[in-house]
């Protein structure tokens, strides 16, 4: 039995189907997923574009196995940006928290400052709030030199931020514009959700904002200073995951 994987967000997705073109098929066969949904039959025999170079394990060269979901790490992030629409406005700041899924223990951290490339399309309010100066980001990096770090340290984490859709939709701008791949998990985690949940349980008693300031004060974290840093947010971020996991 040949058994196919398609590559979704970095990941290789198994599944057996019948051999296409032969009985006698053993090993594995892998197809980019892109090429796949272009040919619109991923079942089908598409013997050029098959990988069939196998390692000593019998796995094709360049594949990766995968992680049970349960012990792939956090990545907790958190982003400064130049306004509130991913495309029109941009990442100036990433910081990041690894940590293992089990444990919430920090195995990594890292931040960086990203020059802006449209500045003037920035929202007055938004820069105000991450405390953006010509100074502070003089050292600043680019995107695509942020991203390559950002991919490397988050290879297999599932993504968890507070409000995860506005800091994923600008994170995968990212990768889109760079064209750095993206091997993260595809699943993504939301602080804010997690909150509702345990809220809705009865867990967490007399909460009815669920925005990351009113949460670390619910749980008496002090709260994160201004202007705000991405790295400190994802910080924060973590402290309050850890008592809502408590």
């Amino acid at each position: 039995m040949v058994i196919y994987g398609i590559r979704i967000a970095g990941t290789w997705v198994q599944f057996p189907v019948p051999p296409p073109h032969s009985r006698k098929s053993h090993g594995i066969a892998i197809c980019n997923y892109t090429l796949c949904r272009q040919i619109g039959n991923i079942n089908q025999d598409a013997s050029s574009i098959l990988a069939r170079s196998t390692t000593s394990e019998g796995l094709p060269f360049g594949f990766q196995k995968s992680m049970e979901f349960l012990k792939r790490p956090l990545a907790v992030t958190d982003i400064e940006t130049t306004g509130f629409e991913a495309g029109l406005h941009e990442i100036i700041e990433i910081g990041l928290v690894v940590v293992d899924q089990k444990t919430l223990k920090i195995v990594d951290e890292w931040s960086a400052k990203i020059k802006p490339q449209k500045i003037k399309t920035a929202a007055e309010k938004a820069l105000k709030v991450c405390g953006y100066n010509k100074i502070d980001w003089l050292k600043a990096v680019d995107l695509k030199d942020a991203m390559k770090v950002y991919s490397k340290k988050t290879k297999n984490a599932i993504f968890l931020a507070h409000n995860s859709f506005f800091d994923w939709s600008f994170i995968t701008e990212a990768f889109k514009q760079t064209g750095v791949e993206d091997y993260t998990d595809y699943h993504r985690l939301d602080l804010f959700s997690i909150a509702w949940g345990l809220s809705r349980n009865k867990k967490l008693k007399n909460l009815s904002k669920f925005n990351l300031s009113e949460l670390c004060k619910y749980f008496n974290i002090e709260p994160e200073p201004a202007p705000h840093r991405a790295l400190n947010g994802a910080r924060k971020e973590l402290e309050v995951l850890k008592k809502l996991m408590s």
